[in-house]
């Protein structure tokens, strides 16, 4: 029995001088800042996020001001077929500031004929916050699984590409 609460003296004497040893490695903080409490913001409580760290982009990245305008259509490109292509498109149901919900295919529709003879195509090289500019392009950069951006008009139940930017993912 003895020797049971010398080992626990001695443990409490352990976890004792660790909590001296931890306090005295920590940096004093001048003030300490009110805790959260349920249902409080961050701002009310007197906290501020530090802003997250980020990486430059590359110069030769665009900037969000610098973006694609909206596409007339978009899409993945299903089949080529000389100066026609069938695109399932992808079709935005709902929207907001930053944000947006979209969907292609199945429920939301069936593919879409486009016609390319007379279309400008480019590729563009997509990254996380931005795109380089685009780069002209011809047929080849079509293929099957591709996204692309579409501009042009509808021409009945067929779209009339004036400039199709085939978006490169990377």
């Amino acid at each position: 029995m003895k020797r049971l609460l010398i080992v626990c003296i001695l443990a409490a004497l352990l976890c004792a001088g660790l909590a001296v040893l931890v306090q005295s490695c920590a940096p004093a903080q001048e003030t300490a800042s009110p805790a959260l409490s349920p249902g409080m913001a961050p701002a009310q409580a007197g906290y501020t996020p530090a802003p997250p760290e980020t990486t430059p982009a590359p110069a030769s990245v665009e900037t969000a001001q610098d973006a694609l305008p909206a596409p007339d259509l978009r899409g993945t490109i299903e089949v080529v077929d000389g100066t026609t292509l069938l695109l399932d498109p992808v079709r935005v149901t709902a929207q907001g500031e930053g944000w947006a919900v979209a969907g292609g295919g199945g429920a939301l529709g069936t593919a879409v004929a486009v016609q390319t003879d007379a279309a400008q195509i480019e590729t563009v090289r997509v990254y996380n916050g931005g795109h380089e500019p685009p780069q002209p392009a011809d047929e080849s950069a079509l293929t099957p699984g591709d996204m692309v951006y579409l501009y042009g008009a509808w021409a009945g139940e067929t779209f009339a590409a004036q400039r199709i930017v085939v978006l490169q993912m990377g």
